[in-house]
């Protein structure tokens, strides 16, 4: 089925979707048990944090 031009494909996606998130999710609570994986998670999201500071700061000055 074509929609505005696009093809439209129904749910064929969302299970493979689900099971890559699904992965994905165990992929980081594993990575997160191991030795230092609490640090670099919190690294990761303070680096996160910086650089939407950084565009924030961006935006309320232009």
């Amino acid at each position: 089925m074509v929609q505005n031009g696009m093809p439209r494909f129904s749910n064929c996606g969302t299970s493979i979707l689900r099971t890559t998130t699904a992965a994905a999710v165990e992929t980081v609570a594993i990575a997160l048990g191991e030795e230092g994986g609490l640090q670099a998670e919190n690294l990761k999201v303070a680096e996160l944090y910086i650089a939407a500071l950084g565009n924030l700061a961006k935006t309320t000055t232009s």
